[in-house]
């Protein structure tokens, strides 16, 4: 059952401080009468509401002009009335002979029989007026054909019968144009021409379902048939025009004669260009027949693709009463012709998409509605800047708002899909909002009132889920996922809880696409749903091969469960399996490569197979230039942190960076991932180190580096042991004009310190810093890093960085917490990286037979006893438990004399700090 809430509830939840005054519904006035109406004249509005984008003039001023012909004519001053007329249609307001008129961009009125017409009343949703029977004169408005009433009938069927028509030797009455083409038509001329008289037959017998069958048998065999302009062709062309004139196109001039002074083309050469934009057209090349028609804008010469007229006396318009009567015949029957609602594809601009949406608002179906918003995030990435039809488009949205709770599956999940890529355009575009534009406008309804009208759609989904085929399911949760908005149900369930329901009995009839799409939709959204992905990894593996499978959506599957910390060995196993069966990698992009290497090293799942045939492959290729930063540097993380040593992979990917020009396009982060890799997985590579180095120190400020990007970044330098001295003082310089160092935890501030202490660079102002920002935070220390920092901070004599320095020294890796980022659509990831226990000690851990003399030495190669026997020296309880609560005590006193040796006065030692137990376990620390 549907939901109860109404397409009114929607509006005035998601719009109401947006909508404007436009009426939707306007009664027209059914009176007959030829009494004067309280305006002081006879004529009677029809149609939807004055058009203010198209009608310069108030509703008052538009009566009181009318009033005023009127009383001209009275007088027989028909001059006059005449230039009042002119005036009230340059102005945008159309009057009928019939003594009706309207301001709503339209220009046709209701047929009448005899006498004057009876003004036909709207329905509800009607905003042009004149039901079936009314044109719309195409969907350029700046190009309008206006005059009296002229007959158009509707097309289909059920219209009356045909009039006595003159047949020919075929005995039909259709035309052929273009010359037959045997490479694309299989029929020979007389065989269609006997069809197309059998179908004309059959229509005139009223035995339709006959007709199409013939229409559709012509079609396949390469015949098109206008039954508007009674002509068919064979030529591969599909457009009609009622006939061609001897330039080889269907264009009349109209108006006086070419304006030199305007126009700079002779008559061949605009009917040339004409002609050729006519060809493009029927070939579908919309890019060159737009730039044709730019060229004779460009050089004065008007185009009405509507009237099938051009110009070029320096006007613009095309009004009929310049038209002799054969031309105005013509443009009619062009109007007739075109009176269809375009496909929304072909349409160049969101500007042509509007008006042919707002000029069939009464007739379009919710199939043309979400066809409309499928295109305005495309058109309204190239969009011009300029006066926009924001009243004709609100008109539309709150059309859309009304009847979206009575949408179909696909209705709703392409409407749905559409405001997501629309909220995704507007948030990566980088100009501006013009003051009335459309993102000015969207901006308000879509993305002010996002969770609004996102919720309604959900609410509005739910019900009718059963419904959904998987391609729809796939679709809804993809919207969402743009968005990454998860909306809540009164029962406290949330949507992606009813699409996994939904979907998990569905998997077999799911497409490979419809999969990865899915389970990347869940994951970006963070919609734990284990059963999902169990039922998902399950199907996958019970496959007989993954071969339907495209390399994006192996790589968007695998990037899911990884990131959801997913466990399925199976799934990873039958993945790897496959892409090592595979000759090669070559349809693979560089994300995909990427994020599958990453994948695999995030959910620790070993197959160095895979990733010797990925590192093959990209070792192999011509260049790396269409990997992005993040790509290489999560590839070389992902090798360091799987532990698959490939020197060679390591080697291409550091002289790519380094022949860069530069490195601006690094984020701080896929500087520090890269160097952190290279120097865990000791790879030597003093080129990179250096322009990485080179880089950093460039740069104005170092603002734009988080506290682990600067920390992984010295680590890995110390760590590799290559000296660069501008490089640590920079990054000392930063630190030390901090206000404070909140944002950075005890391992990152035990990193600087080892990595300044290993580099033997003694900044004295950046050991004050660490010292300080750690003895306000003694419960983040451990005992050993207290002791270790410590060490690291107060050595009186640090060693002269050497570029030869081939001293070696054992010491555990700091950096527990590397950052990769995946590009997956901008998805970040923060991946912990463990401590590795293979190694012996840290370089603290190292005393020296010099040290143990000390006041207070390193403690920690003291037995329990000797532990004690130092507490007691210190006038401090010894009464402990075990070594680790005594060296807990120990520490903090020794760290607290050292800080009171640098003047730090707020150093408190709490009575039973001695008995407090350090949890030695380190933290995950996420981006």
């Amino acid at each position: 059952m549907r939901s109860a809430i109404s397409g009114n509830d929607f509006i005035s939840t998601s719009i109401h401080q947006y909508s404007s005054t436009t009426t939707l519904q306007k009664a027209d006035d059914d009176n007959n009468s030829t009494e004067l109406n309280e305006f002081g004249h006879d004529y009677t509005q029809i149609g939807g509401p004055i058009d203010t984008y198209l009608c310069t003039l108030s509703e008052t001023e538009i009566h009181e002009h009318i009033r005023t012909r009127m009383h001209h004519k009275l007088k027989r001053e028909y001059e006059e009335a005449d230039k009042i007329q002119e005036e009230l249609k340059q102005c945008g307001v159309i009057l009928d002979r019939n003594r009706m008129w309207r301001a709503d961009g339209s220009n046709s009125f209701p047929q009448t029989q005899l006498g004057r017409s009876r003004p036909v009343k709207s329905s509800s949703n009607d905003i042009k007026g004149g039901g079936a029977s009314s044109v719309s004169i195409g969907q350029i408005r700046k190009f309008s054909v206006s005059s009296g009433p002229y007959n158009v009938h509707g097309k289909g069927r059920g219209h009356g019968k045909r009039g006595r028509q003159q047949l020919n030797e075929y005995g039909h009455d259709y035309t052929k144009v273009g010359e037959l083409d045997k490479s694309i038509c299989t029929l020979t001329e007389t065989e269609i021409n006997n069809m197309i008289r059998t179908r004309m037959q059959c229509r005139l017998n009223s035995d339709y379902q006959q007709a199409d069958k013939i229409l559709k048998q012509l079609n396949q065999c390469g015949v098109a048939i206008s039954d508007d302009t009674k002509l068919w062709r064979a030529d591969g062309g599909k457009y009609f025009s009622n006939q061609l004139n001897e330039y080889g196109h269907e264009y009349n001039q109209i108006g006086g004669a070419i304006d030199k002074s305007i126009c700079k083309l002779s008559e061949i050469e605009i009917n040339s260009m004409i002609r050729t934009r006519m060809q493009c057209r029927i070939k579908r090349d919309y890019q060159q027949a737009d730039m044709i028609l730019k060229q004779l804008e460009q050089c004065g010469v008007a185009i009405s693709d509507d009237a099938k007229l051009w110009r070029a006396d320096g006007e613009k318009s095309f009004p009929l009463d310049q038209m002799s009567d054969n031309i105005k015949s013509l443009a009619l029957s062009n109007v007739k012709s075109t009176n269809k609602i375009p496909r929304m594809m072909d349409c160049r601009t969101l500007d042509d998409a509007i008006k042919a949406i707002y000029h069939n608002l009464d007739r379009v179906s919710p199939r043309d509605i979400s066809a409309f918003w499928t295109v305005v995030p495309r058109l309204l990435r190239h969009q011009e800047r300029g006066v926009h039809l924001v009243p004709q488009l609100e008109a539309i949205f709150l059309k859309t708002a009304d009847q979206i709770h009575s949408y179909g599956p696909q209705d709703l999940t392409t409407t749905t899909l559409g405001f997501a890529k629309t909220i995704q355009a507007l948030q990566e575009s980088k100009r501006g909002y013009g003051s009335g534009s459309y993102e000015e406008y969207l901006h308000g309804i879509l993305i002010t009132q996002r969770d609004a009208v996102f919720s309604f759609i959900a609410r509005t989904a739910v019900p009718i889920l059963h419904q959904f085929q998987p391609r729809y399911l796939k679709d809804i949760a993809y919207a969402y996922a743009l968005l990454e908005f998860v909306p809540k149900l009164e029962d406290e369930s949330n949507l992606f809880d009813h699409i996994a329901e939904k979907s998990i009995p569905l998997l077999g009839k799911f497409k490979p696409q419809h999969i990865s799409i899915t389970v990347w939709a869940f994951e970006k959204v963070k919609a734990s749903h284990p059963k999902l992905y169990e039922k998902v990894g399950d199907h996958i593996v019970m496959l007989d091969h993954l071969d339907d499978f495209a390399s994006q959506a192996l790589s968007n599957i695998i990037w899911a469960f990884a990131k959801a910390g997913v466990s399925h060995p199976d799934l990873f196993k039958k993945v790897a399996d496959h892409i090592i069966s595979l000759e090669h990698l070559n349809d693979f992009k560089p994300q995909e490569l990427s994020n599958i290497v990453w994948s695999y090293a995030k959910a620790k799942v070993s197959h160095p197979n895979l990733f010797s045939k990925v590192a093959d492959h990209i070792i192999t290729r011509q260049h790396l230039n269409d990997f992005k930063p993040q790509e290489l540097a999560n590839i070389v993380w992902a090798f360091e942190k799987a532990n698959v040593s490939h020197q060679d992979l390591y080697k291409r990917v550091g002289d790519q960076v380094f022949s860069l020009d530069h490195l601006n396009k690094f984020q701080p982060q896929n500087l520090s991932n890269i160097l952190i890799a290279y120097a865990k997985a000791e790879v030597p590579h003093h080129g990179l180190f250096n322009k990485v180095a080179d880089h950093i120190v460039s740069l104005e400020h170092l603002n734009d580096f988080q506290p682990q990007d600067l920390s992984n970044t010295q680590y890995s330098y110390a760590k590799a042991q290559v000296s660069h001295l501008d490089l640590f003082n920079k990054v000392a310089d930063h630190i030390v004009l901090l206000d404070n160092l909140d944002d950075y935890n005890e391992q990152e501030i035990s990193n600087l310190a080892w990595a300044y202490h290993k580099a033997g660079i003694i900044r004295q102002d950046l050991n004050d810093k660490l010292i300080g920002a750690a003895a306000g935070r003694k419960e983040e220390f451990s005992s050993r890093k207290l002791n270790n920092l410590y060490h690291w901070t107060s050595e009186e004599e640090g060693m002269q960085i050497k570029e030869d320095d081939e001293q070696s020294e054992q010491d555990e890796d700091q950096n527990d917490s590397v950052a990769a980022v995946d590009d997956d659509d901008n998805a970040v990831v923060a991946v912990e990286d463990e401590i590795n226990e293979k190694k012996n000690m840290e370089d603290g851990d190292i005393v020296d037979q010099e040290e143990e003399e000390e006041e207070y030495p390193d403690v920690s190669v003291l037995s329990v006893d000797q532990v004690k026997d130092k507490l007691r020296k210190l006038g401090l309880p010894a009464n402990g438990r075990n070594k680790e609560q005594l060296m807990s005590s120990y520490s903090w006193v020794r760290f607290q004399h050292a800080a009171k040796e640098m003047e730090i006065d707020d150093l408190t030692l709490d009575d039973d700090f001695s008995w407090d137990i350090v949890d030695e376990e380190e933290e995950d620390h996420k981006e």
